[in-house]
């Protein structure tokens, strides 16, 4: 199974369309979204990914009853914490990582997902753990999402714009 992970997306849009084109064509059937949707509409635009959508709150995200009601019938969304299990892993969603590295200690997750820093991270030590970077492109100047093969493991980044 391949999976989407996303973050930041931060109301825009067409980032928005790009990474879902981007992820679409690479077979995605699930997209991860680290937090930081912003406003309804946003979390609206990601039912064009055409698959379930796991998600956090992020610190950005202050109209929470129309997030929570924008999620109806394209997936679920988390509080501070999202856990999911997809193809046989055991996968974790943060926004901001001041817990992640107690959650990697203990051992439980294959996959750590989280987003707030605006840059990629991805690394394993022992689960994977993955940062997306920011799909909005307004800190770094790089939007960028990742790809990932749950049966290998394998990440791909993939640079939506520079």
């Amino acid at each position: 199974m391949r999976i989407g992970i996303i973050s930041d997306t931060h109301d825009n849009l067409p980032m928005i369309a790009k990474a879902s084109a981007a992820l679409r064509e690479r077979g995605i059937e699930h997209l991860i979204h680290g937090g930081d949707f912003v406003a309804p509409f946003a979390v609206k635009a990601l039912a064009q990914f055409g698959v379930p959508v796991t998600a956090v709150y992020g610190n950005n995200d202050g109209e929470k009853r129309g997030i929570e009601l924008a999620f109806e019938g394209i997936g679920t969304v988390g509080e501070k914490s999202i856990v999911a299990e997809l193809d046989g892993r055991r996968i974790v969603v943060i926004h901001e990582p001041m817990l992640l590295s107690t959650l990697v200690a203990a051992g439980q997750f294959d996959l750590c997902v989280y987003g707030h820093t605006h840059e990629v991270d991805i690394r394993r030590e022992p689960g994977l753990i993955a940062n997306p970077g920011e799909a909005c492109g307004y800190v770094q100047g790089i939007a960028t999402v990742v790809c990932l093969d749950l049966a290998t493991m394998t990440p791909e980044v993939i640079t939506l714009s520079e």
